[in-house]
């Protein structure tokens, strides 16, 4: 039972530190709404099982693949990163009675998806713990998928209702362009580091 809760906490742990998924989840949940952040965070945890069923399922062949995942990765973030500068460019000024452009579901889970199973450091945080459990501990490939994935759901599905709160909301609302401007440096962050590292 130990085991499993320190799997538990090891995959919380590595939902909520600072990522791509953190940074997108965080941006439809606060633009589109509690619903299309809940929507994303499936996308992402729909992401992790597929990280997850690779790894158990072609382990011996992952070597040659990270660096693919690597510049897929870079690609797919090099798109949200022109996407959030042409939003930027457009000087969309919203009044403060005006609706929050919202994204629909299938575009939410699939950027929630994309930006999680292109993520080479997802990939790599994976390797490093999976191969162990299902190999020398010889634990269930099923039980273990779910131990690692069920905490990233409810991590990023929490986070959506509490980045779509009214008061939060309204104050992303208020200080958009410092929010976008934040994604962007975060954005062009990531892509530097994954490039790099």
């Amino acid at each position: 039972m130990f085991e499993w809760l320190s799997l538990f906490m090891i995959a919380l742990v590595g939902a909520m530190s600072p990522g791509p998924d953190f940074l997108v989840v965080s941006q439809i949940a606060l633009s589109s709404g509690r619903r299309s952040g809940i929507v994303c965070s499936l996308g992402v945890w729909f992401g992790v099982v597929c990280h997850l069923l690779l790894l158990i399922f072609l382990s011996q062949w992952l070597g040659q693949f990270i660096n693919y995942i690597k510049y897929a990765g870079v690609i797919f973030l090099l798109y949200l990163l022109v996407v959030q500068i042409m939003n930027l460019m457009k000087k969309r000024v919203k009044k403060k009675n005006e609706e929050v452009l919202k994204i629909g579901s299938l575009k939410s889970f699939f950027r929630g998806f994309l930006v999680n199973v292109l993520n080479p450091k997802a990939l790599i945080f994976f390797v490093s713990f999976i191969p162990v459990l299902l190999i020398e501990q010889n634990k269930n490939s099923l039980a273990v998928l779910t131990t690692f994935s069920l905490p990233v759901f409810l991590w990023f599905a929490a986070l959506s209702c509490f980045l779509s709160m009214n008061n939060f909301r309204k104050f992303y609302q208020r200080n958009i362009q410092y929010f976008e401007w934040t994604m962007v440096i975060a954005l062009s962050l990531l892509i530097f580091i994954i490039v790099n590292g």
